[in-house]
């Protein structure tokens, strides 16, 4: 299940410190990239230039953790043993994990001169910035 597509490799994963297996990393990176692809508005479908690969490959490291967490505690927010308690944290609260980590990763890195999660309009000859979301 080999995609060149991919924003970040499995070997560049690997030498960034990702531990896991091929067949967990391949799902979590589709995830983590559609998410990217999302708050991005689809700019790096086209590839990855080589001027932001470092910063993509460290934000794709990032998202792949946090959505592999994520999926693993199933939202579990605590949890206590002794009088065994849970709780459980919201999508939007993960949602809004994932949309944290995009927009300070992304902060400052521009594509063609734009920021890459530009996402407005132009007035008067300026740009109107709105969130990314």
């Amino acid at each position: 299940m080999e995609n060149s597509d991919k924003y970040l490799t499995y070997e560049d994963y690997q030498e960034l410190g990702g531990t896991l297996d091929l067949k967990s990393f391949n799902l979590l990176e589709y995830k983590s990239r559609k998410q990217v692809d999302y708050y991005t508005h689809n700019r790096l479908m086209d590839g990855v230039p080589t001027d932001i690969k470092f910063d993509i490959d460290l934000l794709m490291y990032n998202l792949i953790d946090k959505n592999n967490k994520i999926d693993k505690a199933g939202n579990k927010s605590s949890e206590s043993i002794d009088g065994y308690s849970v709780s459980y944290g919201s999508s939007q609260q993960s949602s809004d994990e994932i949309e944290h980590t995009i927009e300070m990763l992304l902060s400052g890195v521009e594509l063609n001169g734009e920021p890459l999660t530009y996402s407005g309009g132009v007035n008067d000859n300026k740009r109107i910035y709105y969130p990314i979301s």
